[in-house]
């Protein structure tokens, strides 16, 4: 009997992974927006790939990318490639964004 109920339990184990963890995110994307657009008007040029390969953790990484493209979109950035593959370079945009936009565009999502 103890047998068929180990059999049982293994079986169900098997049938039922555990359920997925969900981690808070420790990064967001108007944190990232802030820190980009305030460094962009500060140095005037930014080179993007040098700035996201001094990042280790893939998160970061994301969140920048997803950041700058925000800044693009609301022109507050440009971005200039060169050439294909060479460095991306960050410059400000013609229109000024006030912090609260940075935010409120951060919690829109876009």
């Amino acid at each position: 009997l103890a047998q068929i109920y180990l059999d049982a339990m293994q079986r169900f184990e098997a049938s039922h992974p555990p359920a997925l963890e969900v981690l808070p995110l420790r990064y967001n994307v108007e944190q990232k927006m802030t820190e980009i657009y305030r460094r962009v008007v500060s140095d005037g040029l930014v080179p993007l790939l040098r700035h996201l390969n001094s990042r280790s953790d893939p998160e970061e990484v994301v969140t920048v990318m997803v950041g700058v493209l925000e800044l693009v979109r609301l022109r507050g950035v440009f971005a200039e490639q060169s050439l294909p593959f060479a460095e991306i370079y960050l410059r400000p945009g013609d229109r000024a964004l006030s912090p609260r936009e940075l935010l409120l565009q951060g919690e829109n999502g876009g």
